[in-house]
């Protein structure tokens, strides 16, 4: 698993969810992306139902942050072209 920063746990918390909970969803994502303008890597998981997006930092390896999402805000990043998914 990747670590987590500060924020990162903190806003796990806030969720509800546990560490365990984005280890398990890491581990099947259905997003795989680069946001071009932040440099950082974006996974797209499933926890409890729920679709969450994490933040990966490209230079620490470390989870940034993590947040819930939807369809219409991955498509909307996606045909901006903020988002270069694989």
């Amino acid at each position: 698993m990747l670590p987590l920063t500060q924020h990162a746990i903190n806003i796990i918390a806030i969720y509800g969810i546990s560490e365990q909970d984005i280890a398990t969803g890491l581990s099947e994502t259905f997003l795989d992306c680069e946001d071009v303008i932040e440099k950082s890597g974006i996974k797209g998981f499933i926890i409890r139902s729920l679709p969450f997006i994490a933040v990966i930092s490209i230079e620490t390896n470390k989870i940034i942050t993590v947040y819930r999402t939807d369809s219409t805000t991955i498509n909307n990043r996606r045909r901006s072209g903020r988002w270069d998914c694989q």
